[in-house]
Parts: C-alpha cells; sequence; structure tokens
C-alpha cells in the first residue's frame, strides 16, 4: 500500500523496518530541506540515504510531482520544491477536467471585451504585428503561449537549447471499474504510474463508467510499447479488458516542454528580444513547475508589456 502516512508506512510491505524508520526521518525533514544551487536532483536524492529502495520511492516522488524522468538532470531547487508541495497537499482533481478551466477562462475574457478567433492562424510574429494567412494585424502587445519550437517557425529567433519531459500515455474508458481495481499505483522500481481519474473527479466518464490514465514517465533515449502499459493494467486493474469502450496510446507525448535544468536556466519571458513581444508556457521563467509556471510566466509577460507600454506612452 501507498506510504501517504505515518500509518500507512508502517503497514507498507516494500520497505524493510530499517528503511521505514529512515524514510520516516527524512519525510519529516522534507518541509524544511534545501538544496544547493546547481546540484541536480539525483545528486540530492542520493546525499539523503544511502539505501536504493529510499533512493527509489524519492524518485518515484519526484516523477510524480515534476512529470520528469531524468533526475540527473532536473535542478535540486525546483525538483524538491514541487516535492515538498506534493507531499504537503493532495492533487486537485477538476471536476469536468480541464476543459471546464478553459471554458471558464474563455468566458471570463469575452466578458472583460476580449475577442477570441480560434480559426486564424498565425504565420509569423514581429514586433508590433501578427501576420496570418490574408492579413496582417498590429499589436501593442503579443504573447507566444506556444510550444518552443512553434515559436522560433513564427519569430525566426534561435531559442537556448531545451530539455523537455516525455511520457508514454495510454488512457482507457471503462463501462465500470473492475471489482477489485485499484484506483492509484505509482512504480518504485520502474517509472509506471496508474491514476483512476473519475474516482477522484466527477464528470470525467459516464454514470457508472471509469476513466483511467496509465503513463511510463520516459528518461532520455527511452520508448514504452502500448502493450507494455497493458501489462501494467493487468496488475492493478483486473478485468479491465472485459470493460473496455475506448483506448488511446500516446506514446511519445512532450509533458513538460523545458525542464529546470541544474546549471541551465529556462528562458525568460522576454528571451526573445523582440520590443513587445513575451513569451509564457511552462518551459519559461525561473519560477515553479508545470501549470504554476505556465500562470506564473503569464503574470510576469503581461506586467512586462505593461511596463513597456508605459514607457512608450510616456516617450512619445
Amino acid at each position: 500500500r501507498f506510504p501517504g502516512d505515518a500509518a500507512g508506512l508502517l503497514r507498507c510491505a516494500a520497505f524493510t523496518i530499517g528503511e521505514k524508520l529512515s524514510l520516516g526521518k527524512l519525510m519529516k525533514a522534507l518541509p524544511q530541506a534545501t538544496a544547493r544551487p546547481g546540484e541536480s536532483m539525483q545528486e540530492w536524492i542520493h546525499q539523503q540515504s544511502t539505501r536504493p529502495a529510499i533512493h527509489n520511492f524519492l524518485q518515484a516522488m519526484t516523477r510524480l510531482s515534476t512529470y520528469c524522468a531524468i533526475p540527473e538532470k532536473l535542478d535540486a531547487e525546483a525538483g524538491l520544491k514541487q516535492l515538498q508541495i506534493a507531499t504537503k497537499a493532495s492533487v486537485l482533481y477538476l471536476d469536468g477536467g480541464w476543459e471546464t478551466l478553459i471554458t471558464a477562462l474563455a468566458a471570463k475574457a469575452r466578458s472583460l471585451g476580449v475577442v477570441i478567433h480560434t480559426d486564424s492562424a498565425v504565420t509569423a510574429v514581429e514586433s508590433g504585428e501578427a501576420q496570418f494567412l490574408n492579413s496582417c494585424r498590429p499589436a501593442v502587445g503579443i504573447v507566444l503561449a506556444i510550444p518552443p519550437r512553434a515559436v522560433e517557425q513564427l519569430t525566426s529567433r534561435t531559442l537556448p537549447k531545451l530539455i523537455s519531459a516525455r511520457a508514454a500515455c495510454l488512457d482507457l474508458g471503462l463501462r465500470r471499474l473492475p471489482a477489485k481495481a485499484d484506483t492509484f499505483a505509482l512504480g518504485l522500481d520502474e517509472s509506471t504510474y496508474v491514476s483512476v481519474h473519475s474516482a477522484y473527479a466527477s464528470g470525467l466518464a459516464p454514470a457508472g463508467g471509469a476513466l483511467v490514465q496509465l503513463a511510463m514517465y520516459l528518461s532520455t533515449g527511452e520508448t514504452c510499447t502500448r502493450e507494455e502499459l497493458e501489462q501494467r493494467a493487468d496488475l492493478i486493474l483486473s478485468g479491465w479488458r472485459n470493460e473496455l469502450v475506448y483506448a488511446r496510446f500516446l506514446p511519445e507525448m512532450t509533458v513538460v516542454h523545458a525542464i529546470p535544468a541544474a546549471h541551465q536556466p529556462r528562458p525568460d519571458v522576454d528571451a526573445l528580444a523582440l520590443p513587445n513581444v513575451m513569451l509564457a508556457g511552462d518551459w519559461v521563467g525561473p519560477e515553479a513547475m508545470l501549470a504554476d509556471a505556465a500562470v506564473s510566466s503569464g503574470l510576469r509577460a503581461a506586467r512586462r508589456l505593461i511596463a513597456q507600454v508605459a514607457v512608450g506612452q510616456a516617450a512619445a
């Protein structure tokens, strides 16, 4: 069973008594733990214990909280902060899924007078204008909230080399969850993840149904087949094949466009050096990771644009 608290750790069969005592002390000290600048997450983990089982657990928790299976490249300060967040409070699952967040954001934007175009492909971006297939529109400020490769294509600018994180994913839609199925599992000796999302949020599956995601976080050069993930499903969700309605296999998803790497900071919002053109996303800026990084960089980009526009108006 997952050692989510002291009682769970005592009942967990994955560790010896000595490992449980050591891990308990480590987890108790985790909220105040620090890392050295430039240190990798792998280096930090190996400094905490000499026990391989504890290394495996800390690496599994790091993968869970960062989506990253390359701890030798992940900056320890960033990884440790994610680990502290993950162990302090449970992750939030959204009723109705991410669509509810996107729909609400679009509605709020429209209520403030924003006009949203979803059928206008941008072909190029320069300072002060965005080019479309059949037109060109002036812009006081532009925020490119898109992947780094798309940024380079639209601006003809070269970004610094980035280190992305990948995963192989298998989504399963089931008529019902098998009677003896577990709702969450995390690999210790391999980088697997299983979660029945519909068990934690409503509106993700029809009444009585189940939505399951399996993933293998991929290290550098690693691959994973659909059959491998299906075999993990057999272990956790015995009988799932008889309930399958829909399956989707995504063999090599980019789950983070750029991790905070040791000795290699991510590009900031103004990395393009184009006046009034900013970047935003999970790969931008010095703060946070995942959705937190996307929001943080979006706010930084907006504030930087407001400041630049104000300076330009004052000069005029």
